[in-house]
């Protein structure tokens, strides 16, 4: 009886659960100056958990299902207390209002001016680059980018949403950005900022040295982690293997094999993100789309022009040569379809198997 009396005096577990949310909640929120930090994402927001991990900031992770809030607009969001910050601000803000990773790192103003330049090249110049390279490339396209959406976005916002969002895309990057307006443009780009990314790092284990990670060294890495799983990966792979280490070192110390440390700075929720599941993520990046990538071709040269000395014939050639031996052909078929059916040409086989002209008679016999 006395051991009921106790039983009695438990709360529910729903209780207990509550409490437990609460304590964690208590205890980020003491980490942080009193307010506890929320990532939401739908693609993994790569840049933002390895600033808050290197930082040493308590947060949770939010995995969503969708691309966008209804409330407050598209993913990734860093979310507080009384305010959301969209995904361009996420690392200025963790850097105005808890830890500046360059501050820490030892900057000087002239790197810090540096530095920013090289963040608005990945985030402007290579981040259109990336997106040539995920939507537009038809192979890569039907094959990788909307068999991943069509997995991770529930039915049947999965067959909508990624229809719309290519065409929105590709009307956006051929109609509005006059230096990336198509793929030529991209790939020229592209191998000019990771030529430029790749001679920044040299064989250092920071971009700035090895005084510690910088908010670029995130930025960098964020960027990878999505690039290298796209035809667009093939350029970093052939030309920069630093930049191919530097990802995986990052990587494998952060996300794959963390130290107790960094586990006890993170709380997932919502399960695992749906993108680092199955065929849709490959944490050795040997994924078969840059198989299919034309991106690293041998006939570009450094600067990404076409080089007319080893010319070789594109996929667009190619088609239009098909096309039109495929015309050529179907044509002079039509032609001789309709000689035959009209019988402006006609045959006659006789008994003894001679073929003959019709009207003409044989001699032979009167003679």
């Amino acid at each position: 009886q006395q051991q009921r009396q106790r039983r009695g005096r438990r709360p529910p577990r729903s209780q207990q659960r509550a409490a437990g949310r609460s304590s964690a909640g208590a205890a980020t929120a003491m980490a942080n100056g009193g307010e506890p930090l929320v990532l939401v994402q739908f693609r993994p927001a790569w840049a933002a958990q390895a600033y808050l991990r290197l930082a040493g900031l308590r947060h949770e992770v939010e995995n969503w299902r969708h691309p966008f809030s209804a409330s407050a607009g598209a993913l990734p969001q860093l979310r507080g207390r009384d305010r959301i910050v969209p995904e361009e601000e996420i690392l200025r803000d963790l850097a105005a209002r808890f830890v500046d990773l360059d501050e820490r790192a030892g900057l000087t103003a002239a790197q810090r001016a540096q530095a920013a330049g090289f963040e608005s090249i990945v985030r402007n110049d290579l981040a259109l680059a990336l997106e040539w390279s995920r939507w537009a490339e038809d192979e890569h396209y039907r094959r990788v980018t909307r068999k991943r959406l069509l997995e991770v976005l529930p039915f049947p916002l999965n067959y909508g949403w990624t229809y719309y969002q290519r065409k929105v895309v590709l009307f956006r990057l051929q109609n509005h950005l006059q230096h990336l307006s198509d793929e030529a443009a991209a790939k020229r780009v592209a191998r000019r900022a990771y030529a430029a990314l790749a001679e920044q790092l040299g064989d250092k284990e920071w971009m700035f040295g090895s005084k510690g990670p910088s908010t670029l060294d995130c930025v960098v890495f964020g960027h990878l982690m999505d690039a290298l799983r796209e035809p667009i990966g093939a350029i970093v792979f052939r030309r920069h293997p630093n930049l191919v280490q530097f990802c995986e070192r990052l990587q494998e110390s952060l996300f794959a094999h963390p130290t107790r440390e960094i586990i006890s700075l993170c709380k997932i929720t919502n399960g695992p993100n749906m993108f680092t599941m199955g065929g849709a993520f490959n944490p050795k990046f040997d994924h078969s789309a840059l198989k299919l990538s034309s991106w690293a071709d041998e006939d570009l040269n450094e600067s990404g022009e076409k080089d007319t000395d080893n010319d070789e014939e594109t996929k667009r050639e190619r088609d239009f040569r098909e096309g039109s031996r495929n015309a050529v052909i179907l044509a002079g078929g039509a032609i001789a379809a309709y000689l035959l059916v009209t019988n402006l040409i006609s045959f006659r086989f006789q008994a003894d198997g001679i073929l003959a002209e019709d009207g003409e008679d044989n001699d032979d016999d009167d003679m």
